[in-house]
């Protein structure tokens, strides 16, 4: 499938999950940058929706960002954690952020004010579409910026088990998923020394500082 085929795609199942439910009205997007097949995976947990501002509305993605709408949004400040992100992203998996050479989504397809608006079954109804999309991606690897993801993958995977690593008040941990190679780091906004944090990724990519290729 082309990368507009596999967003046009992604969008119909996350459509037809999110029309199964009643109690959100925020709409739900696949993703933040193009669609980039063999490129590595970067995950988060959730889409942001609209506040009370914004009476609580919030439409839906239709069609794939162009790479300038990503880079434009990036340097908007629009993903202010993938920015405190860059530096441990280009060190353990050779990644420009700036570059958008990366997919970027969400376990959760839904857009809410807030993660604790959504339910385990929000989390259930869009997980083929992550299936789908790793499938159909085929990323080398896929990072959760966020450890409220293991909680997650582990209810939707029952043989999903990855051993936590800790150092000080960081976890993290790395394992398969999906048959590609998984890892997981605390959110950036995380309140962590810098010791903790530093600790963490070298925990999850022991040995592996700057040795993944470009992807």
């Amino acid at each position: 499938m082309s990368p507009n085929e596999i967003f046009d795609r992604a969008l119909e199942l996350g459509a037809e999950a999110y029309q199964k439910q009643t109690r959100l009205n925020w709409g739900i997007s696949v993703c933040a940058t193009p669609i980039q097949v063999g490129k590595g995976l970067i995950l988060g947990i959730n889409w942001g929706g609209g506040g009370p501002r914004d009476k609580y509305a919030y439409g839906s993605q239709d069609k794939m960002p162009a790479p300038e709408e990503f880079q434009r949004g990036l340097k908007k400040g629009d993903y202010g954690f993938l920015i405190r992100s860059k530096s441990y992203v280009k060190k353990y998996l050779n990644v420009d952020i700036d570059s958008g050479k990366f997919n970027y989504t969400n376990l959760c397809l839904f857009r809410s004010p807030g993660q604790k608006d959504l339910l385990t079954e929000d989390y259930e109804s869009c997980f083929e579409t992550f299936k789908f999309l790793v499938r159909e991606i085929c990323p080398p690897w896929i990072i959760s910026l966020g450890t409220g993801n293991i909680d997650r993958l582990r209810a939707l995977i029952p043989t999903f088990s990855p051993e936590l690593k800790s150092i000080g008040r960081a976890k993290g941990c790395n394992d398969k998923l999906l048959d590609t190679p998984f890892y997981c780091v605390p959110h950036p906004n995380a309140h962590l020394s810098k010791n903790d944090r530093d600790g963490i990724w070298n925990k999850v990519f022991p040995g592996k500082s700057n040795q993944h290729s470009v992807v």
